[in-house]
């Protein structure tokens, strides 16, 4: 058995290594103690959540408090993009804690569509959906920060990736994508009350670095634009929504957007947010193209067998096929039995952070528990 401080050595030389070698920098996101709490539906004293998340391979970066209200600075492994925000890692947590059994977004068919007009700079798009969301504080700053953290992770400050996020109630279908003439663009910028012409754009953000920095992303002399069935500018990707059909607490339906230069990460971005802000009414967009139609977000499903022999080999556990499901499930993931030493794992979509069948073995770790793991000396 592993002492706790042998772990946490353990872990950050793991942690270490991977920022090297595999991530340049470990993200961090603050939760709201109040919040995640809620989400669990648990109090926690702040010893006891950080035991927590360091049995669930995270660890507390740091605790601020500011007028009574606790804040965890979290540090989050890179390749794990579904526990960039708060709901997000709530979801995990009530997985792994088997509070309740993890599902995938059930994603309904609709008529809205997106015409893309021609294969312009940024021509990879897929969008969706969600209905009957209940904002308040906490979650709207959630999902604002999320989108934040995705456009600059998973998609590299935007240049791979870009979101915009509308109230649907103020969108005539169907919408149109298009690259025009930096004159011919007119609209107000969200946090702005005024129009303005495209060929001032750039100037109008000269002083601002969060946002300046995103035109060396657009071709030259154009823009690409969202636009609605009455000519309404819904976002300027990968620079800036409107201020016509911005979120707000009081928004129900929202139209989410991801464009970019990859579409594999372009989906799995989307899938990524309906996972997170989930209702009961998520909706798939028709984007309509040239020479075809596809319906996004596309599933792209991925499955592994596991083998009993894999398991043993590589974490020197004692266990049978019925604990081994049990072990997989409290790590989000959906199984089936083979026979009697092989599990069918079905990946779900928000982990996107499992691209081999060890990814799943590490899981079976953590689920055991590192500190249940035998202590073996390595033959080489």
């Amino acid at each position: 058995m592993f002492s706790k401080q042998e772990m946490k050595l353990q872990k950050n030389h793991l942690m270490l290594i991977c920022n090297i070698f595999l991530y340049p920098q470990m993200p961090t996101i603050p939760v709201k103690k109040v919040d995640i709490e809620n989400l669990l539906q648990k109090t926690y004293k702040v010893e006891e959540f950080n035991d927590l998340l360091f049995d669930f391979g995270l660890e507390i970066d740091d605790i601020e408090e500011d007028k009574g209200i606790t804040t965890y600075k979290i540090e989050i492994p890179a390749n794990r993009y579904d526990l960039l925000c708060t709901r997000g890692l709530a979801l995990s947590l009530k997985s792994y804690l088997m509070e309740e059994q993890f599902k995938d977004v059930k994603i309904m068919k609709s008529e809205y569509k997106i015409i893309q007009n021609e294969r312009n700079f940024r021509g990879e798009i897929a969008a969706a959906v969600i209905k009957n969301y209940k904002f308040d504080d906490l979650s709207y700053a959630d999902f604002i920060s999320y989108q934040e953290k995705l456009c600059g992770s998973l998609g590299r400050n935007r240049s791979i990736v870009a979101i915009g996020t509308h109230d649907l109630s103020k969108i005539e279908f169907p919408v149109t994508y298009e690259s025009i003439k930096k004159e011919e663009l007119n609209f107000v910028p969200l946090r702005f009350k005024e129009e303005v012409n495209g060929v001032n754009l750039q100037k109008l953000y000269a002083g601002d670095s969060n946002i300046s920095k995103y035109f060396n992303l657009v071709e030259s002399g154009k823009f690409n634009v969202f636009r609605d069935l009455n000519g309404q500018v819904l976002s300027v990707p990968p620079i800036i929504n409107s201020e016509d059909t911005k979120i707000t607490l009081e928004t129900k339906d929202i139209l989410i957007e991801v464009t970019g230069t990859n579409f594999h990460k372009v989906n799995n971005t989307l899938k990524l947010i309906l996972n997170a802000f989930r209702t009961k009414e998520v909706y798939s967009v028709n984007i309509e193209k040239k020479d075809s139609i596809i319906t996004t977000p596309i599933s792209e499903p991925k499955h592994y067998d596991i083998s009993l022999q894999d398991v043993i080999k590589e974490l020197n556990v004692s266990i049978n096929v019925n604990g081994l499901m049990a072990f997989l499930k409290k790590m989000m993931y959906f199984c089936e039995k083979i026979d009697d030493y092989t599990v069918r794992v079905h990946v779900p979509m928000a982990r996107q952070d499992v691209i081999h069948k060890v990814d799943v073995i590490e899981d079976v770790a953590i689920s055991y528990g590192f500190n249940n793991l035998k202590r073996a000396i390595p033959s080489n």
